[in-house]
């Protein structure tokens, strides 16, 4: 056979034959240059926001050591003080020293127990006359959680904190107590964070707002 008359057969099975070329009609392609900007263009980085930080609580400011009925007196004292804050006095050293001894109800709970008798009785009244029936009560609920953490245990927490990579950011306190923490903060993360505090107790809550419900990232 000669093999310039050989013609090529090709066979397939059903359902395996190739498609056809798709026909497109009056489409031209266009060539597209891409443009190179002649400079990279460089994103600055916002700054954070800087506030103003409070005064870091000293160590030697927390109370220590104090008999059960000195440590209702100071506490007595400072919700006098939380007192005078809210109702417009500028909060100077003399009265943040006198809110710092405020050290919760988990302590003391004879204050309550016993209020009737000669030990506990003045200072009761006298704390009756500062929070009312209500706030009353909100101590005595809290007897069984007020126990507020040293300040050598915040500080320790804090340094957890750095290790971690914290340098600042939205920071919250879901039980603030008097605000130890918050007062513990070393300044230059609480002058770039923002803290959302929370805390239950009426009185609590009433010297925490007076130390630091003044500061806007508070």
């Amino acid at each position: 056979m000669d093999s310039s008359s050989c013609e090529i057969f090709q066979a397939f099975l059903p359902g395996f034959e190739p498609d056809a070329a798709p026909v497109v009609r009056g489409f031209v392609p266009k060539l597209v240059t891409p443009s190179v900007p002649s400079e990279p263009v460089v994103t600055a980085e916002a700054s954070p926001t800087r506030f103003a930080a409070w005064p870091v609580l000293p160590v030697s400011a927390w109370p220590s050591g104090l008999t059960p009925q000195a440590r209702a007196e100071a506490n007595v004292d400072a919700l006098a003080a939380a007192a005078q804050v809210h109702q417009g006095q500028p909060l100077d050293d003399g009265l943040r020293t006198r809110l710092n001894q405020f050290t919760g109800w988990g302590c003391i709970p004879k204050l309550f127990a016993e209020r009737n008798t000669s030990n506990w009785k003045g200072i009761y009244t006298r704390l009756e006359d500062l929070l009312g029936a209500k706030g009353i009560e909100s101590a005595i609920d809290s007897v069984v959680t007020g126990f507020f953490t040293p300040p050598a245990v915040v500080d320790v927490m804090w340094q957890i904190a750095r290790h971690c990579g914290f340098d600042g950011g939205r920071v919250l306190e879901p039980a603030a107590g008097s605000g130890i923490f918050l007062g513990r903060m070393p300044a230059d993360l609480s002058s770039l964070s923002e803290v959302t505090a929370l805390e239950p107790d009426t009185s609590s809550h009433s010297v925490l707002s007076a130390l630091y419900g003044g500061y806007d990232n508070v």
